[in-house]
């Protein structure tokens, strides 16, 4: 591909849309599971009422009510991939909202600039996020209730 902006290598590009990737699957297992599990989750939690809300929000939304859920099984799950996605929300949006810049190795590498929490999105942060966002996509699908045929 060309372009006229300098680009990273492949491998760090790879990690970047996997934190992506990996973020909006948890958010859609969550989602797509809703109409699945619509006879025990109060109307809060209708998916057409959830799904343009943003990660944080979401997952805000899933603690907040999933209490009310009719089961325990699907409260217990609804409100730890609520908690899930509170939790990798902050890490998304750094990483969608920073900017390419040159690192001290001189490569492209995006830089999150707010502060006082500036920094550079590097391997070591992005491999950290990726371990911790599959840990509990684990964690959330181990409590997936399944629904009697």
């Amino acid at each position: 591909m060309r372009s006229c902006t300098p680009l990273p290598d492949d491998q760090y590009l790879r990690k970047v849309g996997l934190v992506a990737y990996l973020v909006s699957s948890l958010e859609g297992l969550l989602l797509f599971d809703l109409p699945r599990l619509q006879a025990a989750v109060p109307p809060q939690l209708a998916v057409d009422r959830l799904a343009g809300k943003t990660t944080k929000r979401l997952g805000e939304q899933l603690v907040e009510f999933a209490p009310a859920c009719a089961t325990h099984n699907v409260a217990a799950y609804l409100g730890a991939g609520g908690r899930a996605l509170v939790e990798v929300a902050p890490k998304r949006n750094a990483l969608l909202h920073a900017r390419p810049a040159t690192d001290e190795q001189g490569r492209t590498r995006l830089y999150r600039w707010r502060l006082p929490e500036a920094h550079f999105i590097d391997d070591v942060w992005l491999d950290r996020v990726v371990q911790r966002i599959d840990d509990l996509h684990t964690e959330v699908n181990g409590l997936r209730p399944q629904l009697p045929d």
